[in-house]
């Protein structure tokens, strides 16, 4: 049997099964042939509904003996694509692949037909697995359990989670014709690229001094017009004793104070509508000082040690 094996596979006179045989013995560690007879010449004639009945006897059991060794628990062994394992989303994915295929085929589909269905679902499990592969990395210190990063930290780190993505993709495709390959491969680049904008746009939103600017001007206005309205009150008339006034003291006074209080309710408007964020946003720069000193004390215990 092993022979007549060898023999088939070695044959080249039908050039659609060509490339299904030079590529069996390198996607296989072990290849092996279980031979059936004819089922029968009822089940050739035009008239044929399925029926099991009108298969020959000796066929089905040869049959039932291929099925009980082919699912023998000894024999249910991992399948591997280039000594990878496959994973059950893998398998979906060729079963998909193959339910298609024999659904649009009007006959049963060639040997170059399934060859490059299988070349592409495996690319397709390739490119899955890259970009899963890098999002599982990318959550790590983008996630949404984490905190903002620096922009140059989180840029490294997705430069070394595509590489590691890239390498995963380069490993597996390796079935097909290589100009679908590089289609498949460019196809994760661009994905990757696209979640690394929304890696990007999530975590800056978690910077502390984002839009730290509305609160920074209106109070440093507020202040200064505070403490020029306070100067006024100092060097009023009123309190250094002139008889005659230069200006309406009072008068700046009061719209000193209403400039300042406007500010001050702009400015709780604002918070008010982004409260949760610039609570969030307080609090981290808040850990970011704290941090900040807790290093210097250390810093200056080793010092003095």
């Amino acid at each position: 049997m092993e022979q007549y094996m060898v023999e088939l596979l070695s044959s080249r006179k039908q050039k659609d099964l060509a490339d299904t045989r030079e590529q069996i013995s390198s996607c296989f560690e072990k290849v092996a042939c279980f031979l059936l007879p004819h089922p029968g010449h009822a089940v050739t004639e035009r008239e044929y509904d399925g029926s099991v009945e009108a298969i020959d006897n000796r066929f089905l059991e040869l049959l039932t003996a291929y099925l009980d060794d082919l699912f023998d628990p000894a024999n249910l062994l991992p399948k591997k694509i280039h000594g990878v394992a496959v994973t059950s989303r893998e398998l979906f994915t060729y079963i998909k692949t193959y339910a298609g295929l024999f659904r649009e085929a009007s006959i049963f589909p060639e040997a170059k037909t399934l060859l490059e269905a299988t070349a592409e679902a495996n690319n397709v499990n390739q490119r899955d697995k890259a970009l899963l592969m890098y999002k599982r990395e990318m959550e790590k210190i983008a996630g949404s359990k984490c905190q903002y990063v620096p922009v140059q930290e989180l840029e490294a780190h997705h430069k070394a989670c595509l590489q590691g993505a890239m390498d995963v993709f380069d490993d597996g495709a390796r079935m097909g014709r290589r100009s679908e390959i590089m289609r498949y491969r460019q196809e994760v680049a661009d994905q990757i690229e696209k979640e690394r904008h929304r890696y990007l746009e999530i975590n800056a939103e978690r910077d502390p001094y984002k839009n730290l600017e509305f609160y920074l001007i209106p109070g440093c206005l507020a202040l200064a017009l505070l403490m020029f309205r306070v100067s006024q009150d100092l060097f009023c008339y009123e309190s250094i004793g002139y008889d005659i006034p230069l200006y309406d003291c009072k008068h700046v006074s009061h719209t000193l104070s209403h400039l300042y209080w406007a500010l001050i309710v702009f400015m709780l408007l604002i918070m008010m509508s982004t409260g949760q964020v610039m609570f969030k946003r307080v609090k981290t720069v808040v850990s970011i000082i704290k941090t900040a000193i807790d290093a210097s004390k250390e810093d200056g215990k080793e010092k003095k040690d």
